[in-house]
């Protein structure tokens, strides 16, 4: 899990995330929930590539998504993993949208049955408050 200072999200300041990033694989692995006590008030990312195992992994990190409402960028095959990916995201009041998204333009969530039928492999979920 990497928390970012709200002051460093400007992409300029790359070079500290892959820094924090490097810090961070050398830790033992954990679940997100346990790393939520010890991670600073700041804007948090969630990426998960796990071949499969979203849903795993999104409960295992319930407590730092309801907490810090991260941003998540996730990969999912189309197939029928998906339904319970988009359903624990209405869950927890998220919206998806498909990857690239762009501020600058933004795009509008995906709706259910677009997600579930959506050959895009990379998503973007972001809480609707």
């Amino acid at each position: 899990m990497l928390a970012f200072k709200e002051e460093e999200v400007a992409l300029r300041r790359l070079d500290s995330y892959l820094a924090q990033i490097a810090r961070e694989l050398e830790r033992p692995p954990s679940n997100a929930d346990g790393a939520a006590d010890s991670a600073p008030r700041a804007r948090v990312l969630i990426k998960i590539d796990t071949e499969g195992s979203e849903c795993e992994v999104l409960r295992g990190a319930r407590c730092v998504i309801e907490k810090y409402r991260p941003v998540i960028v996730f990969e999912c095959f189309p197939g029928e993993r998906r339904k319970p990916v988009m359903d624990y995201f209405a869950g927890v009041h998220y919206d998806v949208f498909s990857l690239p998204w762009r501020l600058v333009a933004p795009t509008q969530p995906l709706a259910s049955e677009v997600f579930l039928t959506n050959r895009a492999t990379n998503f973007l979920a972001m809480h609707r408050g």
